[in-house]
């Protein structure tokens, strides 16, 4: 069985080379063929950078210029082609024994699963114990048995691509670069792709021993950010809306008769004396999704 990391990157040679530093130092399973590094947009420095590790990895660097990890991500796959493939972010450091521990368990379990592992966080300055409620998996952590989301996050997951390939790959307009504006992004590009492979009858497998540290600054763990991941939550699952809906213009009923609720709402915490900063954020949030909806749903009948 060969073996292949992919890594998706943009602008962020620094934080490329301390992750490609931590496979380095990792435990190196024999079945390891290639890392795959795809580069994309404006070409920033990850060559130089993948340069530096060519005696250390089987590593291949790569450029696309169509911005967007969706896009960067299809393309690895293409180049990858078969065996299993592991895909980390260009902002993770990863526990010695996760390669092994990837390859342990797609021997045992086969092509017919995909497998993902749990996630600490790297904080650059760690949010207030608040905020962490709001913010994703991503930024707070995850693992199986401690939360009831059953999608592996997409800097730590591992599938055979011959199947990835079968079901449609990686879009192109899901994930971070997939719009000229980050807020304009949507979310949920790997999530989209494991409900595929589940809806195709293919398995989750969680793989405990499969553990990497994400690194987050503390601009993508503020106030701000933090509603702009709201919003662009929202603008995924808009894009996803189911057909058959009553719609007003593209977007479906229930959407915009909601927004004005929560636009209402969020008014009401915001002039009512005494109400709690932490209830005017969740209002402030909920609302950010539900705009992020409508604009997805516009978008996808306006295709």
């Amino acid at each position: 069985m060969d073996l292949s990391v992919l890594i998706a990157t943009a602008d962020r040679p620094g934080l490329l080379e301390r992750t490609l530093g931590s496979i380095a130092e990792a435990h190196l399973p024999s079945e390891l063929r290639r890392v795959v590094v795809v580069e994309n947009g404006h070409s920033r420095g990850a060559p130089d950078v993948c340069s530096r590790f060519t005696h250390r990895l089987p590593i291949e660097c790569h450029h696309v210029e169509q911005r967007g990890k969706g896009a960067a991500t299809q393309f690895g796959l293409e180049t990858i082609g078969s065996g299993l493939t592991v895909f980390f972010d260009d902002d993770v450091r990863i526990a010695p024994e996760v390669l092994t521990a990837y390859v342990h368990a797609a021997e045992m379990h086969g092509p017919n699963c995909f497998y993902g592992g749990p996630v600490s966080i790297d904080y650059e300055e760690a949010p207030p114990d608040w905020l962490l409620d709001f913010l994703p998996y991503s930024a707070r952590g995850w693992s199986w048995d401690v939360t009831d989301w059953r999608w592996f996050l997409g800097f730590n997951w591992a599938a055979f691509a011959e199947p990835v390939l079968r079901l449609g790959g990686a879009r192109a307009d899901l994930g971070p670069g997939a719009q000229e504006r980050y807020i304009d992004s949507p979310t949920g590009m790997e999530t989209e792709m494991q409900r595929r492979m589940a809806s195709a009858g293919m398995e989750r497998r969680y793989v405990p021993e499969a553990r990497v540290w994400h690194w987050v600054p503390k601009g993508r763990c503020s106030f701000e950010w933090t509603l702009q991941r709201a919003h662009r939550n929202g603008i995924s699952e808009g894009m996803h809306a189911g057909p058959g809906l009553v719609r007003w213009f593209g977007v479906p009923r229930w959407a915009i008769r909601a927004l004005g609720i929560a636009s209402a709402r969020w008014l009401g915490s915001a002039l009512r004396p005494g109400s709690r900063p932490i209830d005017r954020f969740r209002r402030r949030c909920e609302l950010a999704r539900l705009s992020g909806y409508v604009r997805g749903a516009r978008r996808v009948s306006q295709v």
